[in-house]
């Protein structure tokens, strides 16, 4: 009876836990990403500063043509910066899977509701059983 009772404990720690861990996965996973608007206007503004840094450097390049080099791996280092960033499509389909994450979380939390629901249940039934055999064992003395 004592080992039932602390499985029912045990299960409903590990319930509550993994809920908990969902929850905060969620709010990791939403602050570590920037929303389409954020993304879209960072690329923006990396755009137009790229346009203005090659304008300027052909600017440069006509008045100071010894220094070329050092601005040309500047440029290049910033071009290969912005490379590496995830473009508008990726940045739409990093969105839809984090919809979908968020959505199995609710998902999680729900099946986890209704477990913890039927868990209370066989705990009161268990409850019910042990306090009949109480009272047969105390009126069999």
């Amino acid at each position: 009876m004592n080992d039932m009772g602390s499985w029912l404990d045990m299960v409903l720690k590990v319930g509550a836990v993994v809920g908990l861990l969902n929850t905060a996965l969620f709010f990791v996973l939403k602050s570590r990403f920037a929303t389409k608007e954020e993304a879209a206007d960072g690329i923006s503004k990396l755009t137009t500063r790229l346009d203005a840094l090659a304008q300027d450097k052909n600017e440069w390049r006509g008045e100071h043509s010894v220094d070329h080099q050092r601005l040309d791996h500047r440029l290049t280092q910033l071009e290969a910066a912005i490379r590496g960033l995830p473009n508008a499509e990726q940045i739409h389909q990093l969105s839809i899977q984090i919809e979908r994450l968020a959505g199995k979380l609710a998902v999680s939390d729900e099946r986890m509701s209704g477990f913890e629901e039927l868990l209370n249940r066989v705990e009161n039934q268990v409850r019910q059983h042990s306090q009949i055999f109480t009272d047969a064992a105390t009126r069999a003395r």
